[in-house]
């Protein structure tokens, strides 16, 4: 199963690590992402151009309101996303924890659908399954930093 994790970040902690902490991070994201690529995991990683360049549209009705930056205040922001392939939740879990940025903020992981009309059975399955499978994650799983178990 696919699943795409947003990859949020908490812009003062990237400002103040130093060049060289942050030449090391860029390098772990980089090197994590090509394993997970080499395993099977990543289908597809891209990280966002900053916040400042981001434009919101919301359509009310007829009409259509266009403004400049993010949707939502927040002190996290949205840098990246990976579209990862596995068994299950549990599995997503178990190799988007190691995400480096992971460490800057937080990620949300998120089944895709195979189609719009899957949607509504994917709610309403998926709760139970999920639920279960982090409960499980939790109680079982030790998360490393050292790449994927």
């Amino acid at each position: 199963m696919k699943y795409l994790c947003l990859i949020y970040h908490d812009p003062d902690k990237l400002a103040a690590l130093s060049a060289n902490d942050y030449n090391i991070f860029l390098a772990e994201t980089v090197a994590y992402t090509e394993e997970m690529c080499q395993r099977g995991y990543c289908d597809s990683a891209d990280a966002l151009v900053p916040l400042l360049t981001a434009i919101s549209i919301r359509v009310h009705g007829d009409g259509l309101s266009i403004t400049d930056g993010p949707y939502l205040k927040a002190t996290e922001q949205l840098g990246s996303y990976l579209l990862i392939e596995a068994r299950d939740l549990n599995e997503a879990i178990r190799v988007a924890s190691k995400v480096p940025p992971a460490r800057m903020g937080g990620i949300e992981i998120r089944p895709v659908s195979d189609s719009f009309a899957d949607q509504s059975r994917c709610l309403t399955n998926q709760r139970a399954d999920d639920s279960a499978a982090v409960h499980e994650f939790a109680d079982a799983a030790h998360v490393t930093p050292d790449g994927i178990d």
